[in-house]
Protein backbone atom coordinates (compact mmCIF):
# COMPACT_ATOMS: atom_id res chain seq x y z
CA UNK A 1 0.00 0.00 0.00
CA UNK A 2 1.30 3.46 -1.18
CA UNK A 3 1.57 5.92 1.90
CA UNK A 4 0.03 9.79 0.81
CA UNK A 5 1.53 11.77 3.26
CA UNK A 6 4.89 12.93 5.50
CA UNK A 7 5.09 13.04 9.12
CA UNK A 8 4.73 16.18 10.59
CA UNK A 9 7.74 16.79 13.08
CA UNK A 10 8.34 20.78 15.10
CA UNK A 11 9.87 21.41 18.03
CA UNK A 12 8.27 23.19 20.97
CA UNK A 13 9.48 26.48 19.31
CA UNK A 14 7.61 26.06 16.32
CA UNK A 15 4.46 24.16 17.34
CA UNK A 16 0.78 25.95 17.21
CA UNK A 17 -0.60 27.16 20.37
CA UNK A 18 -3.19 25.44 19.70
CA UNK A 19 -1.20 21.88 20.35
CA UNK A 20 1.29 23.19 23.57
CA UNK A 21 -2.12 23.96 24.98
CA UNK A 22 -3.48 20.04 23.86
CA UNK A 23 0.16 18.94 25.64
CA UNK A 24 0.00 20.97 28.32
CA UNK A 25 -1.80 18.79 30.96
CA UNK A 26 0.29 15.54 30.01
CA UNK A 27 3.41 17.48 30.80
CA UNK A 28 1.93 18.74 34.16
CA UNK A 29 1.10 15.10 34.77
CA UNK A 30 4.43 13.70 34.33
CA UNK A 31 6.55 16.43 35.12
CA UNK A 32 7.99 17.01 31.52
CA UNK A 33 8.16 19.65 29.09
CA UNK A 34 8.41 17.99 25.44
CA UNK A 35 11.19 19.18 23.00
CA UNK A 36 9.50 17.78 19.82
CA UNK A 37 5.99 16.82 18.66
CA UNK A 38 4.89 14.26 15.91
CA UNK A 39 1.57 14.59 14.82
CA UNK A 40 -0.87 11.93 13.58
CA UNK A 41 -3.67 13.72 12.10
CA UNK A 42 -6.86 11.47 12.00
CA UNK A 43 -6.64 10.33 8.32
CA UNK A 44 -3.37 9.60 8.42
CA UNK A 45 -3.86 6.80 11.35
CA UNK A 46 -6.52 5.71 9.09
CA UNK A 47 -4.66 5.53 6.56
CA UNK A 48 -1.92 3.50 8.44
CA UNK A 49 -4.85 1.31 10.19
CA UNK A 50 -6.99 0.60 7.87
CA UNK A 51 -6.23 -3.41 6.02
CA UNK A 52 -5.53 -4.31 2.52
CA UNK A 53 -7.87 -7.04 3.29
CA UNK A 54 -7.94 -9.36 5.93
CA UNK A 55 -8.79 -7.34 9.10
CA UNK A 56 -6.98 -9.92 11.54
CA UNK A 57 -3.85 -9.98 8.80
CA UNK A 58 -0.56 -8.93 10.30
CA UNK A 59 2.08 -7.83 8.14
CA UNK A 60 5.07 -10.85 7.63
CA UNK A 61 7.62 -9.00 9.96
CA UNK A 62 5.82 -9.77 12.76
CA UNK A 63 5.99 -12.08 14.93
CA UNK A 64 3.41 -13.63 17.74
CA UNK A 65 4.71 -15.49 20.73
CA UNK A 66 1.09 -16.77 21.43
CA UNK A 67 0.59 -18.99 18.15
CA UNK A 68 3.54 -21.21 19.44
CA UNK A 69 2.86 -20.50 23.20
CA UNK A 70 -0.42 -20.81 24.48
CA UNK A 71 0.77 -19.77 28.25
CA UNK A 72 1.03 -16.45 27.02
CA UNK A 73 -2.49 -16.11 26.45
CA UNK A 74 -3.00 -17.04 30.16
CA UNK A 75 -0.54 -13.99 30.77
CA UNK A 76 -2.69 -11.94 28.60
CA UNK A 77 -5.93 -12.93 30.72
CA UNK A 78 -4.56 -11.52 33.64
CA UNK A 79 -3.93 -8.08 32.16
CA UNK A 80 -7.40 -8.21 30.85
CA UNK A 81 -8.78 -8.95 34.36
CA UNK A 82 -6.61 -5.82 36.04
CA UNK A 83 -7.13 -3.81 33.22
CA UNK A 84 -10.94 -4.07 33.86
CA UNK A 85 -10.95 -3.66 37.31
CA UNK A 86 -12.43 -1.00 39.49
CA UNK A 87 -10.27 0.24 42.68
CA UNK A 88 -7.01 -1.98 41.60
CA UNK A 89 -4.97 -2.99 44.68
CA UNK A 90 -0.80 -3.22 44.98
CA UNK A 91 -1.82 -7.64 44.99
CA UNK A 92 -3.34 -7.05 41.73
CA UNK A 93 -0.73 -4.37 40.07
CA UNK A 94 2.52 -7.23 41.48
CA UNK A 95 -0.11 -9.91 39.52
CA UNK A 96 -0.05 -7.74 36.19
CA UNK A 97 3.51 -7.42 36.54
CA UNK A 98 4.66 -10.97 36.86
CA UNK A 99 2.48 -11.84 34.35
CA UNK A 100 3.99 -8.93 31.75
CA UNK A 101 7.67 -10.55 32.80
CA UNK A 102 6.20 -14.25 31.92
CA UNK A 103 5.46 -12.61 28.68
CA UNK A 104 8.90 -11.31 27.90
CA UNK A 105 10.51 -14.32 28.95
CA UNK A 106 8.57 -16.45 26.57
CA UNK A 107 9.06 -14.72 23.19
CA UNK A 108 10.28 -16.81 20.56
CA UNK A 109 12.95 -14.11 20.82
CA UNK A 110 14.28 -10.96 23.22
CA UNK A 111 16.54 -8.58 23.66
CA UNK A 112 18.90 -10.41 25.95
CA UNK A 113 21.25 -11.70 23.38
CA UNK A 114 20.98 -8.29 21.74
CA UNK A 115 21.32 -6.29 24.24
CA UNK A 116 25.26 -8.20 24.99
CA UNK A 117 26.28 -6.39 22.00
CA UNK A 118 28.10 -2.71 22.27
CA UNK A 119 27.10 -2.02 18.97
CA UNK A 120 23.52 -2.05 19.99
CA UNK A 121 21.38 0.81 21.22
CA UNK A 122 18.84 -0.54 24.07
CA UNK A 123 16.07 1.32 24.59
CA UNK A 124 13.08 1.32 27.04
CA UNK A 125 10.55 3.46 26.64
CA UNK A 126 9.06 5.57 29.61
CA UNK A 127 7.27 4.93 31.67
CA UNK A 128 6.27 0.92 31.06
CA UNK A 129 9.09 -0.12 28.78
CA UNK A 130 11.63 1.25 30.46
CA UNK A 131 10.74 -0.22 33.89
CA UNK A 132 9.99 -4.02 32.06
CA UNK A 133 13.37 -3.76 30.24
CA UNK A 134 15.10 -2.83 33.67
CA UNK A 135 13.26 -5.78 35.50
CA UNK A 136 14.33 -7.97 32.36
CA UNK A 137 17.90 -6.81 32.75
CA UNK A 138 18.02 -5.24 28.95
CA UNK A 139 19.14 -1.72 29.68
CA UNK A 140 22.89 -2.09 29.59
CA UNK A 141 24.10 1.28 31.22
CA UNK A 142 26.78 1.79 28.47
CA UNK A 143 24.65 1.96 25.57
CA UNK A 144 20.74 2.41 26.53
CA UNK A 145 18.42 4.97 26.43
CA UNK A 146 15.34 5.49 28.10
CA UNK A 147 13.35 8.51 26.29
CA UNK A 148 9.82 9.59 27.51
CA UNK A 149 6.96 9.49 24.94
CA UNK A 150 3.36 10.88 25.23
CA UNK A 151 0.48 10.18 22.86
CA UNK A 152 -1.54 13.26 23.48
CA UNK A 153 -5.13 13.31 21.63
CA UNK A 154 -5.46 16.46 19.20
CA UNK A 155 -8.07 16.87 16.56
CA UNK A 156 -9.34 13.48 16.48
CA UNK A 157 -5.89 12.27 15.89
CA UNK A 158 -2.58 11.84 18.04
CA UNK A 159 0.38 13.95 18.63
CA UNK A 160 3.55 12.16 20.27
CA UNK A 161 5.16 14.22 22.72
CA UNK A 162 8.94 13.39 23.16
CA UNK A 163 11.84 14.42 25.54
CA UNK A 164 14.96 12.72 26.90
CA UNK A 165 15.38 11.22 23.42
CA UNK A 166 19.25 9.52 23.43
CA UNK A 167 21.89 11.83 21.32
CA UNK A 168 22.67 10.97 17.46
CA UNK A 169 25.25 8.09 17.14
CA UNK A 170 26.15 5.32 14.99
CA UNK A 171 24.78 2.39 16.31
CA UNK A 172 24.06 -0.99 13.68
CA UNK A 173 21.11 -1.85 15.66
CA UNK A 174 18.55 -0.75 17.90
CA UNK A 175 16.14 -2.98 20.14
CA UNK A 176 13.03 -0.97 21.40
CA UNK A 177 10.91 -2.09 24.23
CA UNK A 178 7.47 -1.32 25.02
CA UNK A 179 4.77 -2.41 26.98
CA UNK A 180 1.85 -2.20 24.52
CA UNK A 181 1.20 -1.07 21.35
CA UNK A 182 -2.29 0.09 20.06
CA UNK A 183 -1.52 2.79 17.48
CA UNK A 184 1.75 2.51 16.51
CA UNK A 185 2.35 6.21 17.00
CA UNK A 186 4.62 6.47 19.60
CA UNK A 187 6.95 3.35 18.18
CA UNK A 188 7.24 5.26 14.76
CA UNK A 189 8.05 8.56 16.23
CA UNK A 190 10.82 7.08 18.16
CA UNK A 191 12.45 5.43 14.92
CA UNK A 192 11.69 8.52 13.24
CA UNK A 193 14.36 10.20 15.23
CA UNK A 194 16.37 7.18 15.88
CA UNK A 195 17.04 6.02 12.25
CA UNK A 196 19.27 9.08 10.86
CA UNK A 197 21.99 7.15 12.51
CA UNK A 198 20.48 3.36 12.90
CA UNK A 199 19.52 1.65 10.16
CA UNK A 200 18.00 -1.93 11.77
CA UNK A 201 15.66 -1.92 14.70
CA UNK A 202 13.75 -4.99 16.71
CA UNK A 203 10.77 -3.92 18.57
CA UNK A 204 9.28 -6.05 21.64
CA UNK A 205 6.08 -5.57 22.86
CA UNK A 206 3.82 -7.76 25.47
CA UNK A 207 0.66 -6.95 23.90
CA UNK A 208 -0.14 -5.00 20.34
CA UNK A 209 -3.26 -4.08 18.27
CA UNK A 210 -3.18 -5.88 15.14
CA UNK A 211 -3.63 -1.69 13.65
CA UNK A 212 -0.68 -0.94 15.48
CA UNK A 213 1.86 -3.46 14.33
CA UNK A 214 0.26 -3.01 11.16
CA UNK A 215 0.81 1.22 10.85
CA UNK A 216 4.52 0.37 12.10
CA UNK A 217 4.97 -2.17 9.11
CA UNK A 218 3.63 -0.13 6.39
CA UNK A 219 4.94 2.53 6.94
CA UNK A 220 8.62 2.14 7.65
CA UNK A 221 8.40 -0.49 4.70
CA UNK A 222 7.52 2.42 2.80
CA UNK A 223 10.34 4.56 4.11
CA UNK A 224 13.09 1.55 3.40
CA UNK A 225 13.83 0.82 7.30
CA UNK A 226 14.72 -3.02 8.49
CA UNK A 227 12.11 -2.85 11.34
CA UNK A 228 10.98 -6.71 12.80
CA UNK A 229 8.26 -6.78 15.47
CA UNK A 230 7.94 -9.58 17.63
CA UNK A 231 5.02 -9.41 19.98
CA UNK A 232 3.06 -11.87 22.66
CA UNK A 233 -0.41 -11.38 21.49
CA UNK A 234 -2.10 -10.11 19.13
CA UNK A 235 -6.01 -8.55 19.09
CA UNK A 236 -8.06 -6.46 16.67
CA UNK A 237 -9.70 -3.47 17.68
CA UNK A 238 -8.49 0.15 19.18
CA UNK A 239 -11.75 2.82 20.34
CA UNK A 240 -11.46 6.51 20.11
CA UNK A 241 -9.09 6.93 22.41
CA UNK A 242 -6.99 4.87 20.60
CA UNK A 243 -6.51 1.91 23.19
CA UNK A 244 -6.73 -1.54 22.20
CA UNK A 245 -10.42 -3.01 22.73
CA UNK A 246 -11.63 -6.49 22.83
CA UNK A 247 -13.17 -7.46 19.96
CA UNK A 248 -15.92 -9.89 21.77
CA UNK A 249 -16.85 -6.56 23.90
CA UNK A 250 -15.56 -3.19 22.51
CA UNK A 251 -16.22 -1.70 26.44
CA UNK A 252 -13.58 -3.74 27.84
CA UNK A 253 -9.56 -2.94 27.62
CA UNK A 254 -7.40 -5.79 26.41
CA UNK A 255 -4.35 -4.39 28.58
CA UNK A 256 -5.47 -1.05 29.50
CA UNK A 257 -2.68 1.81 30.54
CA UNK A 258 0.28 -0.12 31.37
CA UNK A 259 2.23 2.44 32.68
CA UNK A 260 -0.54 3.69 35.39
CA UNK A 261 -1.15 -0.02 36.65
CA UNK A 262 2.47 -1.08 37.40
CA UNK A 263 4.52 2.45 37.47
CA UNK A 264 3.25 2.38 41.27
CA UNK A 265 4.69 -0.56 42.17
CA UNK A 266 8.08 1.55 42.09
CA UNK A 267 7.30 3.78 44.88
Amino acid sequence: MTLHFTLQKMTRQSAPATLLAAAEPFERTFGTTFERFVVFPAHQLQELHQPDSDPNSVPENVTIGSRTDERIVADIDVLYRVANSSDVTRQQREEYLDALKRIYSRLPSNPGELCKRADTLCVGIEREGRLLAQEMGWLPPEHSAQPNLKRIPYEGGLVVGLVNLPPAKQYAHCSIVDGAIASGATIISLIEHLRETIPSFSIFSAHSSTEGVRAIARYFHSNGVDVTITVGHVTTGINKKFYAIDPRDTTKLVVGDLGDTISELEE
